[in-house]
């Protein structure tokens, strides 16, 4: 991710929002996947010394600072119409 955010800033096109829009749905899916491989695993083996509650909350932190690092570059590149799009794709996440 950090490479393709990388290539966006240096290299800003009229893609910007797409590339942007896609990255944010993988960031999700990746979120909504570790979180369901998670669940799946806890119910097949007991996790020996780990916290249920770290992992969780350590696997929305990783959401929410990709998150918010897209919304940077978002609010770097893309004009205010295009940027406001990518908000509501953002709000009804």
């Amino acid at each position: 991710m950090y490479e393709l955010l990388y290539s966006v800033i240096e290299k800003p096109e009229k893609t910007s929002y797409d590339k942007l829009s896609t990255t944010f749905n993988e960031i999700q899916n990746n979120y909504t996947s570790a979180l369901n491989n998670f669940y799946k695993d806890a119910q097949i083996s007991a996790l020996d010394g780990i916290d249920t509650t770290t992992i969780i909350n350590f696997n929305r932190a990783l959401f929410s600072s990709n998150k918010a690092m897209l919304i940077a570059v978002k609010d770097l590149l893309l004009n205010e119409n295009e940027a406001e799009s990518f908000n509501d794709l953002i709000v009804h996440e």
